[in-house]
């Protein structure tokens, strides 16, 4: 009977260490990936800063004004009023 109890607190006893094991490998694999993770978001997010500064440079009114200027499109200094004769909405009948 002693010996039965014995054997069983050594089987719990081999079981918990070995899913301890388990579980310890599982938390280093866990933090390897989240090591990836955190360097390709650091990757990603310094791609979009890059990226909005381009947007930025290009999408400055110096930089549209020169390359309008190049395609030979030229500023009109003249005011342009376009009247419909036509009427934008239909009011049917009530």
């Amino acid at each position: 009977m002693r010996k039965t109890a014995i054997f069983f607190v050594l089987i719990i006893i081999f079981s918990l260490v070995v899913a301890k094991l388990f579980l310890m490998g599982r938390l280093a694999a866990a933090g390897v990936d989240l090591g990836r993770i955190e360097k390709e978001s650091f990757k990603v997010s310094e791609e979009s800063r890059v990226l909005e500064e381009k947007i930025v440079e290009l999408s400055a009114l110096t930089r549209v004004s020169s390359e309008a200027a190049k395609l030979g499109l030229v500023s009109n200094s003249q005011r342009v009023n376009m009247k419909l004769e036509i009427p934008v909405a239909f009011r049917g009948p009530r």
